[in-house]
C-alpha cells in the first residue's frame, strides 16, 4: 500500500479505529494474536522525526518495541513497520522551495489517495477531499500530512465553529514542532484564489465577533502566518493564547507554545514569551505646587490711612 511519510508512532485520528499500545501477544493453540488493550491519546506519545525510528516512541498501532525474548510475533511486526518507514520523507520538514503537495513521494496506495483529495480540493469538492484525505490517514496511520489536508478541507468546507479545523491543527503542530519553519502556503491548494479569500474573510469576521474562540484565533493565526502576515499572525496568537488559558484548553495552550518557538525561530519575532513585554512603569513625578505670592504682593491697598 505504499509507504507511509511519518513516524506510524503518531496514532489515527479515527479514535474508533485506534488499537492498544500494548504487545501483541498470540493465544495458546490459535494462529492470529489477540487484540491488545485501548491506549491512552496518541498526543501524548513521542514525537519522533518522519522517516526516523526511535526507540522511546511506540511503533506502529501499539506495537511495543521487542526486546529479549518478546514472541516472534511482535518482533517480525514491529521489524515490517521500521522497514515501511525507512528512507521516507516528510512533506512538513525545513526546505527552501515551496510545499505544492502533501502527498508522500513514494509511489503507492497512500500517495494516491492524497493526489486524489488534492485534487477535489482544487476543484471546490471539499467534502471529497476531506474522504479521500481520510482515507490516507488511516493508511499512514495519523501521519501530519493527512491531518493537516483534513485540517484543510474542515475550514474549506466553512462552519460556524472551528473546534474541529483547531483540533487538527493543534495535533499537527504537536507533531511537527518545525511547520512554521516550512514554505507552506494554504492558499497555493485552492484552486480558486478568491475562495480562499472568501473563507478566510468569513473566519476573521468570527474572531472579530468571538474573541474568546481559542480554536478559532488559534487557527487565524496559522493561516495568516502562511500568508506573510507576521503582526497579524502575532495578534491573533496573543488572543489565542489568553483565549485558551481563560479557558484552560490546554491542547491549544500547548500548541500555542509550539507556534509561538516556531515562530521565533524562524527570526521573524522575538521574545522568550508569546505573553506581550509588559509595560514598565513610569516613574512617579512629585506633584508641581504653583508658588505662593509673597504676602508684601498680595496684600492690596490698606483702607486706613497712614498715620501723619
Amino acid at each position: 500500500i505504499g509507504r507511509p511519510t511519518s513516524n506510524p508512532a503518531r496514532g489515527s485520528i479515527n479514535d474508533q479505529r485506534r488499537v492498544g499500545s500494548g504487545p501483541i501477544t498470540a493465544q495458546p493453540g490459535r494462529g492470529r494474536p489477540s487484540p491488545p488493550a485501548a491506549p491512552a491519546s496518541s498526543m501524548s506519545r513521542p514525537y519522533a522525526p518522519s522517516g526516523v525510528y526511535s526507540p522511546a516512541a511506540p511503533v506502529g498501532r501499539g506495537l511495543a518495541v521487542p526486546g529479549p525474548g518478546a514472541p516472534t510475533a511482535t518482533a517480525a511486526a514491529a521489524a515490517h513497520l521500521r522497514a515501511l518507514t525507512e528512507e521516507s520523507e516528510s512533506s512538513l520538514t525545513a526546505r527552501a522551495e515551496p510545499v505544492t503537495s502533501l502527498a508522500p513521494a513514494e509511489k503507492g496506495l497512500l500517495r494516491d489517495k492524497m493526489l486524489e483529495g488534492e485534487r477535489a480540493f482544487r476543484r471546490g469538492e471539499y467534502a471529497q477531499a476531506l474522504k479521500r484525505f481520510r482515507l490516507a490517514n488511516d493508511l499512514s496511520l495519523g501521519s501530519p500530512e493527512t491531518i493537516l489536508s483534513m485540517c484543510h478541507a474542515r475550514f474549506a468546507m466553512g462552519t460556524d465553529s472551528y473546534s474541529a479545523v483547531g483540533y487538527l491543527l493543534a495535533r499537527v503542530f504537536q507533531a511537527v514542532p518545525e511547520l512554521p519553519l516550512v514554505p507552506l502556503r494554504p492558499r497555493e491548494f485552492y484552486g480558486q484564489a478568491r475562495a480562499y479569500a472568501r473563507q478566510l474573510a468569513s473566519l476573521e469576521e468570527h474572531c472579530l465577533a468571538s474573541p474568546a474562540d481559542a480554536e478559532a484565533q488559534f487557527v487565524l493565526a496559522y493561516f495568516k502566518w502562511s500568508d506573510g502576515e507576521v503582526a497579524a499572525a502575532v495578534q491573533a496568537l496573543r488572543q489565542a493564547n489568553a483565549a485558551a488559558r481563560q479557558s484552560a484548553d490546554t491542547n491549544i495552550v500547548e500548541a500555542v507554545d509550539v507556534f509561538w518557538d516556531g515562530m521565533v525561530a524562524s527570526g521573524l519575532v522575538e521574545g522568550v514569551s508569546i505573553e506581550p513585554p509588559a509595560e514598565e512603569p513610569q516613574p512617579q513625578q512629585a506633584p508641581q505646587v504653583d508658588s505662593l505670592p509673597n504676602d508684601a504682593d498680595s496684600a492690596g491697598p490698606s483702607d486706613e490711612s497712614p498715620s501723619p
